[in-house]
């Protein structure tokens, strides 16, 4: 039975782990956008 609690305490902290990372390299994805891609606002105010 301990063996199991831990075993599932692990893989919370791993699947925790996982999500964070995913969530930051997302998050810096769209805050660094490529060279050449001005994004949504830069495009709507060159339109007006």
């Amino acid at each position: 039975m301990a063996i199991l609690l831990l075993t599932l305490g692990i893989i919370a902290l791993a699947y925790k782990q996982y999500t964070l990372t995913v969530r930051l390299a997302v998050h810096e994805q769209y805050d660094n956008p490529p060279p050449g891609d001005r994004g949504r606002d830069e495009v709507q105010t060159q339109d007006v």
